[in-house]
Formats: structure tokens, C-alpha cells, sequence
């Protein structure tokens, strides 16, 4: 495998694990969202998909954009 070969495949595979990370970041967050709306009893609410949405949402900048400084 040619030095530029090996240089692609690894940043393939850097993308690829990151998309990973990226995920299930989101389906914990996902889970979090869900335990605590059920707690409150407002899990059949249509304000689920709308906060999952937005953890969604927030997840991608923070990805696209890195961590917000605080």
C-alpha cells in the first residue's frame, strides 16, 4: 500500500470512529431525555421529539464546531 494509501485509510477510519462516537453520544443523550420525561410523566408528550431534536441538533455543532468555550 502506497505512504498516500495508508494516510487515506487512516483518516477513513478516524471519520469513521468519530461518526461512532458521535452516535451514541446522541442515543445516551437520547436515553437520558427519555428517563428523565418519563419520571415527569411527560414522555407521551410530543415535547420528546422536539428535546430530542434539539440534543440532536446540539450534538452535530458541537461536533462540527468543537466544544463551546464557557
Amino acid at each position: 500500500m502506497s505512504s498516500y494509501g495508508a494516510q487515506e485509510a487512516l483518516v477513513r477510519q478516524f471519520f469513521e470512529r468519530r461518526n461512532v462516537q458521535l452516535f451514541e453520544g446522541v442515543r445516551r443523550e437520547r436515553s437520558v431525555i427519555a428517563a428523565r420525561m418519563a419520571a415527569q410523566g411527560t414522555l407521551s408528550s410530543g415535547g420528546f421529539v422536539t428535546t430530542v431534536t434539539s440534543a440532536y441538533v446540539a450534538g452535530f455543532e458541537t461536533f462540527a464546531h468543537g466544544p463551546r468555550e464557557v
